[in-house]
């Protein structure tokens, strides 16, 4: 007769997730013990991978960090997991250099074999390994890449606020079916990393949406997305012109919509004159493309202070990004409806926060 401990992790998996579908109470375990003893006596005898996770803070990092360290291989299997890093309201002088070394620490360590889903938030620091770029009167903080550390071959879901991260020199892009990419809240892009078309082949050569929210807009960025919008674009209304004149836009083949949040300062004469121009453009072609059935390559949306995307000046807060950055990624993992619930108490938006994870094992 098959035993609780015969039965292949897959199904495991499977039962505990329907027998403790309601994850708002914090560890799978205190939610299965009123369940089955069984069940419970199995998981902390033996456990299963770490499904979901949500790490807030350089001390939960590293406590993350030192339990999957403690695994053997075969429990060290993470699926979805969302990191962020939050300045201490006292004191934000703080490098980022602690919170790229534990990042890729993490990733180095973990099974990354099954990892779907993976959420980065780094906060804006003043820190002197930050490049300052200049633009018009603004100043902005260009921060070093993550360089990935290993290979992702599942990776369908990345999403980095204030942020890049990219394959190491030399080698075959380590996140070859990334699908779905978001790099956010950026001031700009570091060198030489700041040509998208090549940032997006080392990183991400299969992707097929792309979102941008930046707030210096290099003129080299503002022809690069202007070229993507008019090839892809001409490919659908007049593709015979698109053959004839071999146009091209850079980016992957894959990549099938852009969308780009442009915050700016409206005092700018630079970027008030030039970023509304390509928003008209895009406009343009999304109506073109409506009446035939075919959904725009390029969204371009210019948000105010206050709202949904739009990046601060240097030194202004950008809390509401934090708790909308995990929201976000509750709601891709979790379902809509804890969103509704109080989930935030569970993944403690505070100072003093403490982690929210479901945790099988």
């Amino acid at each position: 007769m098959a035993t609780l401990s015969s039965l292949p992790n897959e199904l495991l998996i499977a039962i505990f997730s329907y027998v403790a579908a309601d994850v708002r109470h914090g560890h799978i375990t205190t939610t299965l013990s009123p369940v089955c003893s069984s069940f419970n006596r199995l998981i902390q005898s033996s456990g299963l991978d770490v499904m979901y996770t949500h790490l807030r803070g350089i001390n939960e990092t590293q406590m993350f960090l030192s339990l999957v360290q403690s695994r053997p291989m075969a429990r060290k299997a993470v699926y979805s997991l969302l990191l962020v890093v939050v300045c201490n309201e006292d004191d934000d002088t703080a490098s980022n250099a602690p919170t790229l070394a534990a990042i890729e620490a993490i990733l180095s360590t973990i099974d990354t074999s099954h990892l779907h889903t993976l959420f980065l938030y780094a906060p804006f620091r003043n820190g002197d390994e930050a490049k300052l770029q200049i633009l018009g009167d603004e100043f902005f903080d260009v921060h070093p890449p993550l360089q990935l550390p290993v290979p992702l071959p599942a990776l369908a879901n990345l999403h980095l606020s204030g942020l890049i991260a990219v394959s190491p020199a030399g080698q075959p892009p380590y996140a070859p079916n990334l699908e779905q990419l978001q790099l956010l809240r950026l001031y700009g892009l570091p060198e030489p990393h700041d040509n998208l078309p090549r940032l997006l082949h080392n990183l991400a050569p299969n992707v097929t949406q792309f979102k941008l929210t930046i707030r210096s807009l290099h003129a080299a960025y503002f022809d690069q997305l202007l070229d993507f919008c008019e090839t892809v674009s001409a490919g659908f209304l007049n593709p015979d012109a698109v053959l004839a004149e071999n146009l091209t836009h850079g980016f992957p083949t894959s990549l099938k919509q852009i969308v780009g949040c442009l915050s700016y300062d409206r005092g700018n004469y630079a970027a008030a004159s030039t970023l509304p121009l390509l928003k008209r453009f895009s406009d343009d072609a999304a109506r073109d493309l409506h009446k035939i059935g075919k959904t725009a390559p390029l969204t371009i949306t210019l948000p105010l202070n206050g709202q949904p995307d739009y990046i601060p000046r240097r030194g202004e807060d950008d809390q509401r990004e934090v708790y909308r950055f995990i929201l976000t990624w509750m709601s891709l993992n979790i379902g809509e409806e804890v969103i509704g619930s109080g989930a935030l108490n569970g993944v403690a938006v505070g100072a003093s926060a403490r982690s929210y994870s479901q945790v099988l094992g």
